[in-house]
């Protein structure tokens, strides 16, 4: 019922304080610098710890009591400790309607790690949380540490065998119940020492100096304890019945063997990566006993598959590189992967007797085996052992001594000849059929690449087995196969794992690598064969074709002596021959008129500018269809104090600044009735209906840019139709709209709305500006009142970035500087729309911006006038000058290009850019009121457009001054 409120925002309960400091209150602080009631709220002086603000009691939060810092000084640079005191809102929801702040559901963390940070900057931002840890690893801390854990769950298990002792003398009850230890222990949470043991694991460093230690021999001992102590409700048994479903649900629910467990994952990926076991001492008998123990829990004990997956990717390192545990893990590996039952690993209904969960997790060990110099130990001895000359045994039975007869390529061109159409291709094509069907043939596979993986011994074995290297030649028929669904015979996958197994074999090893390229290069060299037999052929067929063109002579007369003759010239293959121009000039001569289907062709008009991006058809094609354009949009929040402000930025404030008369030299002039008079009322209307607090607030617009790839509206409907009821892939609307604009981001598209979209129907273009609308109102949050502003902004906005060489594909992946300047001249396209649209709706803002650039042309003349007196509103008459000259130069050459400036009297429906334009005679005006413009933004320190976020304010583009090619001249 209570709802949480800072700067703006509805918190979401799960925010962390810190965050919403260092975040959302300090970039609230940065954009509301110049709010002196704010400011005087939050200083020091004995303000209140709480007070009312509105229908909510605001609280203020602080580190520091004593910091009386203002925020007048909050840069982005300023540290969290020196920002003013954070101020709270608690508020009842819904008791004054509906709220209209925006939700803040997640922050980013400013200290948090990211997935792109490297391992040292890891650890450097986990310290500031966890460096305390650093106690315990140092010295004799993780030893303590470790014993303490062993001391701690050994006697809990302790009590659970007491308790046990009695339940088996009562003979009542389940287990569950009579034991209170058991109980006891499946409830609490795990021991302290654990959970400190996981805060040490956050730090890379420590989790080196645990795997140094033995942690994870030492917790995969307790692991098995406690899954022995619980696996005992069940008295054993070498089947796994629907009974070991509780004894499961125990082992997942138990908050310690869960812990243990993720400690287990955590060190063991820990010394997969970066660990040598054999640099370092160790305890003999210790390291001995752990993997005996462990191969006899696995008999015995129910292990999920989740644990099962650990303690395989375990088993290895627990060798230490010692060969005798080494050579005792191969032993076992031998008996229980029994190859006959591989096929059970592949099945879909896998057996639950504990003999296929051990081999199960020892195949798991042989597939995830690293590339480690502690487990090359263990591949020599699985190669001395002979388990991998048994794989390779499993993988080579029934399989044919020749390649798949429908794979052409892997045949020499004389054995392909003869055995082509004979009685044999059938049987050996049952024979690998009969191949493919088998099962276990996969996990066989997957368990090669995982042994031989890094080992130049096993690569060596792999690659010399059988006669003339038999085994890779059947592994490269296998990878260059594909089915063949005449016959229903379907590899099943085996194809990409046998080309997985020799780029593994290959890998760091020139011999094999040798080997293997020379037999996939004979594969390459028979089929650009092939590829050329067919070519010949085809080409063959072709010019044997009767002509299509050239009447009955060319039937007439035949190729003689293999040669082409003139009947070629109007056969299939002339247009690749160029003999058209021959038979042309013939035709020519003979008086014959133009074939009909090139006539046809040449009345065929060319498509001209933007074409659809699904059917290529544009306006001269469709012109009934209305083209949109593909663009990005995304809000910018400006300060006022970085220029931001909106009254300034439309010219609002220039107009309201105007003197309420003219000086004396200016009194009768052209510029008093066509600027000053007409921008002097609009500024008179401005200021009755503006509040004076519209220019300190945060002035939030839009900024657009576009890759140039435009589609017709319908066929934007109906490939989002498509691609949201696609069986397989479906897509969002703007996920299948991002392919069709060239892989560059969109999410909304810009109506080309024009005197050449005369023919489209209003309905498509009244729901198209609707669509783009409200895209726009969910973006800002709220209906815009004036859309012409909004539009106007944009095109200022996308000038900036221009003017401050910001790359201007960083929001979307896409969009040069001609498509965004193609881009400019759509959107003055559409403000002009906008602006017949507010004659009628709010005629106030269209006549605040078609009389803007009249004011700022009235203003600059009443600067330069020289009986102007100059005075403390001049200096305001000055900046506001320089804050609206962008949007002045816009709106002149919007309202303006086509009228003559001399003239009086009312516009002309003209269409082309008049010479005596107001732009063309006031240009040197509008340039010096531009510079201006930069010099302010340069003085305030803004070195940006303010669209660029802060990971990309450092990309800009280098481009050529566009000055250099006016004529400027200065005061």
């Amino acid at each position: 019922l209570i709802e949480l409120l800072c700067a703006n925002n509805i918190l979401n309960l799960d925010l962390k304080l810190r965050v919403i400091q260092q975040v959302l209150w300090k970039n609230h602080l940065m954009e509301n610098s110049s709010s002196s009631v704010f400011s005087s709220l939050i200083s020091g002086g004995g303000a209140p710890t709480f007070f009312t603000t509105g229908s909510g009691l605001s609280m203020i939060l602080s580190t520091d009591r004593r910091s009386s810092s203002s925020s007048n000084n909050v840069t982005a640079d300023t540290p969290a400790s020196a920002l003013p005191p954070m101020v709270i809102t608690y508020r009842l929801a819904g008791v004054d309607g509906e709220a209209t702040e925006d939700i803040c559901e997640t922050l980013n963390d400013p200290e948090a790690p990211s997935a792109s940070t490297s391992p040292e900057e890891q650890e450097r931002l986990m310290e500031t949380e966890f460096g305390i840890t650093r106690l315990i690893t140092d010295g004799r801390g993780i030893n303590i540490l470790l014993r303490s854990i062993q001391a701690s769950i050994r006697d809990s298990l302790r009590r659970i065998r007491r308790d046990d002792v009695l339940w088996k003398r009562s003979g009542k009850g389940k287990r569950s119940e009579k034991n209170l230890s058991l109980v006891k222990f499946g409830k609490n949470p795990p021991f302290a020492g654990l959970i400190l043991m996981k805060h040490c694991t956050k730090l890379p460093s420590n989790r080196r100096k645990l795997v140094d230690a033995r942690a994870p021999t030492i917790l995969l001992r307790l692991l098995l304890d406690v899954l022995n102590a619980i696996d005992e409700s069940n008295g054993g048994g070498s089947k796994i019945d629907n009974s070991s479903s509780d004894q499961n649900a125990q082992v997942v629910s138990n908050p310690t063997a869960i812990m243990v467990e993720g400690l287990i994952e955590t060190l063991a990926s820990d010394i997969s990566t970066d660990h040598d076991a054999t640099e370092h001492e160790m305890e003999v008998d210790q390291e001995s006993s752990t993997l005996p123990l462990l191969l006899s829990s696995l008999k015995t004990i129910y292990l999920g598959s989740q644990l099962r997956k650990v303690i395989a990717k375990l088993l290895p390192f627990l060798t230490y590189g010692q060969s005798s545990l080494a050579r005792e893990l191969a032993e076992n590996f031998e008996n229980h992967i029994k190859v006959e039952k591989l096929s059970d690993c592949e099945a879909k209904e896998q057996p639950k007797t504990r003999r296929f969960v051990l081999m199960d997790t020892f195949v798991q060990a042989a597939v995830s085996l690293p590339p480690n110099a502690v487990c090359y130990c263990l591949r020599s001895e699985l190669l001395k052992c002979g388990f991998v000359e048994k794989l390779i045994s499993f993988i080579l039975e029934d399989m044919p001594d020749q390649p798949p007869p429908w794979s052409t390529a892997l045949w020499p061109k004389k054995d392909y000849s003869k055995t082509k159409g004979s009685s044999d291709v059938s049987e050996l094509e049952q024979s690998w059929k009969y191949y493919f069907l088998r099962t276990g043939i996969k996990t066989a596979i997957d368990m090669l690449v995982g042994i031989c993986r890094g080992h130049k011994e096993l690569q060596d074995f792999i690659a010399n087995y059988g006669t003339d290297n038999r085994f890779l030649r059947v592994c490269h028929w296998m990878e260059s196969t594909s089915d063949n669904k005449t016959v229903r015979i379907y590899i099943n996958g085996l194809g990409l794992l046998s080309e997985t197994l020799l780029d593994e074999v290959k890998e760091n090893n020139v011999e094999v690598a040798k080997l293997i390229g020379d037999i996939r290069r004979k594969t390459r060299e028979r089929k650009k064969e092939i590829a050329d037999e067919r070519r010949s052929k085809a080409l063959v067929a072709m010019s044997s074709r009767s002509p299509v063109a050239g009447g009955a002579e060319a039937q007439q007369r035949p190729f003689e002596g293999g040669s082409m003759s003139g009947t070629i010239r109007s056969t299939f293959l002339a247009p690749v021959l160029g003999l058209f121009g021959q038979e042309e000039s013939n035709n020519a001569s003979k008086g014959g008129s133009v074939p009909a289907w090139m006539a046809e062709m040449e009345a065929l008009e060319d498509e001209t500018g933007l074409t659809c991006a699904v059917c290529q058809e544009g306006r001269t094609l469709q012109p009934s269809e209305l083209l949109g354009l593909y663009c990005y949009v995304k809000k910018v929040s400006i300060p006022q104090n970085k220029c931001g402000g909106k009254s300034s930025i439309d010219g609002s404030m220039l107009l309201i600044s105007l003197p309420e008369s003219l000086p004396t030299s200016l009194v009768g002039t052209p510029m008093e009735d066509q600027w000053y008079n007409i921008a002097k009322s609009s500024g008179d209307e401005l200021r009755s209906s503006n509040s004076p607090a519209s220019n300190r607030k945060t002035y939030q617009v839009t900024t657009t840019v576009s890759a140039g790839n435009a589609i017709h509206c319908s066929c934007h409907s109906k490939a989002r139709s498509a691609d949201r009821n696609h069986p397989k892939a479906p897509k969002s609307e703007w996920e299948g709209a991002k392919l069709r604009n060239g892989r560059v981001s969109c999410n909304v598209i810009l109506p080309l709305v024009s005197s050449k979209s005369s023919k489209v129907p209003l309905m498509a273009v009244d729901m198209a500006l609707t669509d783009y609308q409200s895209a726009i109102g969910n973006l800002l949050g709220a209906r815009p009142k004036a859309m012409l502003w909004v539009v106007l902004n944009d095109v200022r906005l996308l000038l900036l970035r221009i003017a401050y060489g910001e790359a201007l594909n960083t929001d979307c992946g896409g969009g040069s500087l001609s498509s965004n300047a193609a881009l400019m001249f759509y959107q003055l396209q559409f403000a002009d729309m906008f602006t017949n649209d507010a004659e009628h709706d709010s005629p106030q803002t269209a006549r605040h911006a078609q009389c803007l650039s009249g004011g700022f042309l009235a203003a600059r003349n009443i600067l330069n006038a020289d009986d102007y007196e100059s005075t403390s509103k001049s200096s305001n008459l000055s900046r506001h000058i320089a804050d609206a000259a962008p949007m002045a130069a816009l709106t002149c050459i919007l309202y303006h290009n086509t009228k003559d400036e001399d003239a009086p009297g009312p516009e002309k429906d003209a269409t082309a850019p008049h010479p005596k334009r107001r732009w063309e005679l006031n240009k040197k005006e509008f340039l010096c009121g531009l510079i201006a413009c930069a010099g302010r933004r340069h003085a305030l320190g803004v070195d940006d457009s303010g669209c660029l976020t802060s990971r990309n304010k450092g990309k800009r583009t280098t481009r050529v001054s566009s000055f250099s090619d006016w004529e400027l001249w200065t005061r």
